[in-house]
């Protein structure tokens, strides 16, 4: 239980600020941030970050990281697992790193989807119910336990809008987006299954989810999305086909771009 949230919050600022300026991320986090320690820990003794794939930190194939590799490396410590720069778990990377990111992207902070309301709302949650000191029991724990469901079943979850599957030979990349009826904005899941089962690589909302943002998705050649990495194929790969399932039309296309 973290006692005073906008102290935290500010820390968590601040913290972020340090270690993008070339501070000591291993000391900052530990000292500075002891409830995320914990948190990212509690994670790593529950097995969750297994439920997640692989993500590279370098937006779009270009510089600058989302965090840097110190960061990233000390995250990947305190979680037990391996990391490859610029490559480590999505689960790492895409909730306690964004966290932690002082990148702006055309999409505004990463960490915003965590610490402001539009996602959790648009799941139906309290406002706070994605930071780290409003989720039970972690931001992990709650993110998978509304995503797994949705990417490993689309065809059960209420109010999807858009399922697309993205494929070659051994891999599944597969993007859904669901809306509440209570809520403007949408949610997209993204995860990839490589032969041993759909890991989650993201989830984010999208506030201008319409026909033409539907168009736009479904047009765009299959290739591997939002970062992820998955064995042998890098970042933004091509795939060799795409089949949308649930959307504006549906069908299989083909593509070998």
């Amino acid at each position: 239980m973290i006692a005073n949230p906008h102290l935290a919050r500010s820390d968590l600022l601040e913290v972020a600020g340090l270690i993008a300026s070339g501070g000591d991320a291993s000391s900052l986090v530990r000292t500075r941030l002891p409830w995320l320690v914990e948190q990212v820990r509690a994670d790593a003794d529950a097995g969750r970050f297994d439920e997640w794939g692989l993500s590279t930190v370098i937006e779009g194939g270009v510089a600058p990281p989302i965090i840097p590799q110190s960061l990233c490396d000390d995250l990947h410590t305190i979680a037990g697992l391996p990391a490859q720069w610029p490559v480590g778990n999505a689960g790492v990377l895409h909730v306690y790193g964004y966290l932690l990111s002082a990148v702006r992207t055309s999409a505004g902070p990463k960490r915003a989807r965590w610490l402001n309301p539009p996602l959790a709302r648009a799941l139906g949650l309290a406002a706070d119910a994605l930071t780290p000191w409003g989720a039970v029991p972690t931001v992990l724990a709650q993110v998978g336990a509304i995503a797994r469901p949705i990417l490993d079943s689309p065809v059960d979850a209420p109010g999807v809008q858009l399922w697309i599957d993205e494929t070659t030979t051994s891999t599944v990349a597969r993007t859904v987006v669901v809306r509440t009826q209570a809520s403007v904005d949408a949610v997209l899941f993204y995860g990839v299954d490589a032969g041993e089962g759909m890991r989650l690589i993201t989830v984010f909302p999208v506030t201008r989810f319409d026909d033409s943002w539907i168009a736009g998705r479904v047009s765009s050649p299959p290739r591997l999305r939002y970062n992820a990495v998955s064995g042998t194929l890098p970042a933004r790969a091509p795939l060799s086909a795409q089949r949308v399932l649930v959307g504006s039309s549906t069908g299989d296309a083909s593509s070998t771009t």
